[in-house]
C-alpha cells in the first residue's frame, strides 16, 4: 500500500479523483491539513473526491482540541483515520481518545538524525503509545516523517534505522517512512533537467538495513516545503516521474504555447515512449495537449497532472 502525503487543495483533489481504478485500491492518501477550515471544507468535499479508506493528518494544526466534535463527525461519517502527532496525543481530550482509539494513526517527526537519536525522548512516545487504549502494535499505523531531503550520508541512515528500530523493538510493526526530494523551487531550470528520487532511494536503504517492509509515502511531485500560497502564475513546467528521477521539463515563457510547447518535448521523448498516453490520465493530457495546442489549462490543472503521473507510477512501477 502507497500512503501519498497530499495537501487539501484542489489540484490534489483533481489529480485522487481522476486516478484509474485499478490503480486507486492501492492507495491511501493522507490529507495535509495545515489549517481550521481545512478541516470543514475536507468534511463537506471529501466524498465527490476520495470514497474509499483515507487518512486526515491533523499533526500540523495548533488547538486540534477544538476541532473534535468536527473531526468526530469526519471519523463516523466517513472511511476514514485521523493522524496526530505525540504532542496531540499527550493532550487530546480522554473521551475522544477512548471513543476513537481505533482510528488514530501517528505521524512522528524524524529529521535531522546526523547527530544520532535522542532514545529518551523516542522511549516516551513509545510509552505514550502503550497507553493509547484500544491499539495494538501491529494495528496502530505510524507515520515517520523526515520532511524535505536533497541527500545524506550512510551514518544518518544509519541513525534512522537505530531510531525506527526502538519501535519495532516495542512490537509496533505498522510503520511508515515518508520524506519529500522534489525542490521547493524550479527557478534554476530552463530546458529539460533530471533529478533523483532520493526519497525514494532512502526508502530503499532503510527497509534493506532494517530487514522490514517499511511503508512507502512521499510528497507526490512538490517538495514539502513548497507554498502553494505563492502568487503568480510560474512559467510552464512538466514534472515527469521516471523509475528513480524525476524528468523536469520548464519553459522560458508562460501561457498556453509554453504549456503545449513542454508537453511536445515530453510525448516525443523517449521516456514517454515507455509509459504512453495509456499510462494515466495525466499522460492522456499531455498527449492531448501536444496534439492539438489547445486548453492547457492553469496551475492548478498542472498540479493535477504532476501529481496523477506521480502517484500511478508509484503504485504501478515502484
Amino acid at each position: 500500500m502507497y500512503y501519498p502525503i497530499l495537501r487539501w487543495k484542489m489540484g490534489e483533489q483533481l489529480a485522487v479523483s481522476n486516478l484509474f481504478e485499478d490503480d486507486a485500491k492501492y492507495m491511501t492518501p493522507i490529507w495535509w491539513l495545515t489549517e481550521h477550515e481545512d478541516v470543514s471544507k475536507l468534511t463537506i468535499g471529501l466524498d465527490a473526491v476520495w470514497t474509499s479508506f483515507s487518512i486526515v493528518d491533523l499533526s500540523r494544526i495548533d488547538g486540534v482540541n477544538s476541532l473534535l466534535p468536527l473531526i468526530d463527525t469526519l471519523i463516523t461519517s466517513n472511511d476514514i483515520d485521523a493522524m496526530i502527532s505525540p504532542e496531540q496525543l499527550q493532550n487530546i481530550k480522554p473521551d475522544f481518545q477512548s471513543n476513537h482509539a481505533s482510528s488514530l494513526s501517528i505521524r512522528i517527526c524524524i529529521a535531522d538524525q546526523s547527530s544520532g537519536v535522542d532514545t529518551s525522548k523516542h522511549q516516551t512516545i513509545i510509552t505514550l503509545l502503550d497507553d493509547l487504549s484500544g491499539s495494538t502494535g501491529d494495528e496502530l499505523l505510524i507515520l515517520f516523517d523526515y520532511g524535505a531531503i536533497s541527500d545524506f550520508e550512510g551514518s544518518e541512515v544509519q541513525n534512522l534505522a537505530d531510531c525506527i528500530e526502538l519501535y519495532l523493538t516495542a512490537g509496533y510493526e505498522n510503520l511508515i517512512f515518508s520524506s519529500g526530494a522534489f525542490p521547493a523551487s524550479l527557478a534554476s531550470i530552463v530546458g529539460t533537467e533530471f533529478i533523483s528520487r532520493e526519497d525514494k532511494r532512502l526508502h530503499g536503504e532503510l527497509t534493506e538495513l532494517l530487514g522490514h517492509d517499511l511503508l512507502y509515502s512521499d510528497y507526490g511531485a512538490f517538495s514539502p516545503l513548497w507554498d502553494p500560497s505563492a502568487r503568480g502564475i510560474p512559467l510552464a513546467n512538466l514534472r515527469y516521474a521516471l523509475d528513480d528521477h524525476w524528468m523536469i521539463i520548464r519553459d522560458a515563457e508562460r501561457g498556453t504555447d509554453a504549456s503545449c510547447a513542454v508537453a511536445t518535448i515530453l510525448v516525443m521523448s523517449e521516456e514517454f515512449e515507455e509509459y504512453g498516453e495509456d499510462f494515466s490520465w495525466a499522460d492522456k493530457r499531455w498527449q492531448y495537449k501536444a496534439d492539438t495546442s489547445d486548453k492547457p489549462g492553469g496551475p492548478t490543472q498542472h498540479i493535477a497532472e504532476a501529481h496523477n503521473h506521480h502517484l500511478t507510477h508509484v503504485v504501478n512501477k515502484d
